[in-house]
């Protein structure tokens, strides 16, 4: 039996597109086996599933009326951030007496600068906001609120497709022409480009056209997808060092490439790799313009450089309505995968069957990739 995609159900709640979606880690409503935030329009609607059920748990609007593109979860799983066409990042927090969440924050940024990604770090300790015009600002929780405490415009690297955090939240990733990495310095008010992924065009693996999304399975692996409907996939070797923080900064970082996959036809939208290992370790979705996605698994179990190799295991075809514009895996279910499409849809699918893997893709003539050695930064 091949793997597969079921669908358990499509939640139906957004009069417009949908844009991104983002599975709390834990459910503040202990009645809740699983929550789950979209946005579109311009709301951002927080659904719960009991018993099997999944249902509207509650609509956060926003005030200035314009469409939200992004949302993401606070660790401890109370507070949820969103932004988007606004010059507004909206903070809610859960309200235990109430059973809603409340409003917390409202931050404003720069007039014009479309919000296209947020992402909390591992520890809770920062936001990090990313612009299409190529802003990143740092929000951190301050005295009176939260607050921003850094912004850096990398205009140079536009159009800003998204930025996130490493794993271990040490560090983190923004994509755009190329890929950068970053570090927060001692007094948490600045950021500084500790290394950058340089793709050039004598080393015959870099994305032609803009990086569509970025995404970890550990602090070591990176994949990345972009425009021209390849994915590309990473392994870093990297040592640490004792900074003045209390983070533990990653340096002398190198990424190492490890192989290309052109299993799509047009424009890859976007990309998750899951942290939950589950039987078929863990895998990875991808998904296109043309509604299809696309699941992908490593093909050895390795952490050597250069020696391990990734391989689709299962393919859903018309996933959607329209246009796929976000995947996400559930936190601690390696089986569950949300999508959010311009069809204003969202669907919970489950991954069933067994991988079917083919003959090693490491023989001559077989393998999509390129070895090129380290890229020194």
């Amino acid at each position: 039996m091949s793997t597969q995609l079921e669908k358990l159900t499509t939640l139906l709640g957004h009069t417009g597109e949908c844009w991104s979606l983002a599975w709390s880690p834990k459910p503040c409503n202990q009645q809740a086996q699983y929550m789950l935030a979209s946005t579109g329009d311009d709301t951002t609607i927080v659904w719960h599933c009991t018993n099997s059920k999944w249902d509207k748990f509650q609509v956060l609007e926003n005030k200035q009326k314009r469409s939200i593109r992004t949302c993401a979860w606070h660790p401890e799983g109370m507070t949820l951030a969103a932004g988007g066409c606004g010059n507004t990042i909206n903070l809610w927090k859960y309200d235990l007496g109430k059973n809603e969440f409340s409003g917390l924050s409202e931050i404003y940024h720069y007039e014009g600068q479309r919000i296209v990604s947020l992402s909390w770090n591992s520890d809770g300790n920062f936001l990090l906001g990313c612009t299409y015009g190529g802003y990143i600002v740092i929000i951190k929780e301050i005295s009176e609120g939260y607050g921003i405490v850094c912004r850096v415009s990398l205009e140079y690297n536009t159009p800003l497709s998204c930025a996130i955090w490493y794993p271990s939240g040490k560090m983190f990733a923004v994509a755009g022409k190329n890929i950068e990495t970053f570090e927060v310095t001692h007094n948490d008010q600045e950021v500084k480009a500790s290394e950058s992924i340089q793709y050039k065009s004598n080393l015959g693996f870099y994305h032609n056209g803009s990086i569509s999304g970025v995404s970890f399975a550990s602090d070591k692996r990176m994949v990345s997808a972009g425009c021209d409907s390849e994915l590309k996939f990473w392994l870093s070797d990297s040592t640490k060092r004792k900074s003045r923080t209390d983070f533990s900064v990653m340096t002398n970082l190198n990424w190492h490439f490890v192989m290309a996959m052109k299993e799509h036809k047009m424009d890859i939208s976007c990309i998750d790799w899951s942290r939950c290992h589950g039987t078929f370790g863990n895998l990875i979705a991808s998904a296109c313009e043309a509604r299809t996605i696309i699941l992908y698994m490593p093909e050895h179990n390795t952490t050597v450089c250069g020696s391990e190799s990734y391989v689709a295991v299962g393919r859903k075809t018309q996933a959607h309505e329209a246009s796929i514009k976000y995947l996400k895996w559930h936190c601690q279910d390696p089986y569950i995968l949300a999508s959010a499409g311009s069809d204003g849809l969202v669907n919970i699918w489950k991954v069933t069957g067994d991988p079917i893997i083919p003959a090693s893709s490491s023989r001559k003539g077989k393998r999509k990739s390129t070895h090129v050695g380290f890229v020194s930064t």
